[in-house]
């Protein structure tokens, strides 16, 4: 089996020794990071997570951790692929849930939240 260093020298499979409940081999080149919302709104104290009364700085504890990973990942030339959540400023991209749920949103006053597609808030956390 191989590991990071000798995937890095072209030998595959790429094998994880440290993963539970037993190493994992995988293909670099079938592989792709997948980092899914990992964005400022969600993560950060002045965000919607925020507003919604969530507990956002329980997630901070997984910022560097995520960071590590990307580095790994882009060492190893793997395909990385980041995953935002945004909407149109009309709204007109909601899902029925999502606009259902709206209601709750209207009273608590953090509609305007969801309103931001490529705003501050939306931009991934550096």
């Amino acid at each position: 089996m191989k590991t990071m260093e000798s995937a890095a020298k072209g030998q595959l499979p790429l094998v994880l020794n440290q993963c539970q409940p037993y190493p994992f081999a995988f293909d670099p080149q079938h592989t792709a990071l997948l980092v899914i919302d990992m964005q400022r709104d969600f993560l950060e104290p002045n965000g919607f997570g925020a507003s919604l009364g969530n507990n956002v700085s329980l997630l901070a504890s997984t910022l560097n951790a995520t960071a590590a990973v990307l580095a790994l990942a882009r060492s190893q030339n793997l395909t990385v692929v980041h995953t935002r959540e945004g909407h149109m400023p009309d709204l007109s991209d909601l899902t029925w849930a999502k606009r259902n749920r709206g209601r709750q949103f209207h009273s608590l006053g953090i509609l305007q939240t969801l309103k931001k597609k490529m705003e501050e808030n939306s931009r991934f956390v550096n």
